[in-house]
């Protein structure tokens, strides 16, 4: 009998609020330079999210959504390699 072992790892992050009238922010993320997709709205009262992957190279940016409906820009991308 054999089993399939799969590593995933909590990978937290966190942010500055622009300001304190976010409706929610959506996340996104990219795997191997293949272009970013989004991973998740999170509430505006939040300024943290924790992903959970499989090790690789990863690319994050996060743009927040107002109370008045108007987007922020998107965040430079950040990179992190998991091994």
């Amino acid at each position: 009998e054999s089993f399939t072992l799969s590593l995933h790892v909590a990978l937290p992050i966190y942010w500055i609020a622009p300001s304190n009238d976010i409706r929610y922010y959506i996340l996104y993320r990219g795997e191997d330079n293949r272009g970013l997709r989004m991973a998740g709205n999170i509430p505006g009262t939040h300024s943290d999210f924790e992903d959970k992957i499989i090790p690789g190279n990863y690319q994050y940016a996060i743009k927040a959504i107002y109370t008045n409906g108007e987007e922020s820009a998107l965040s430079d991308i950040k990179t992190i390699k998991i091994l």
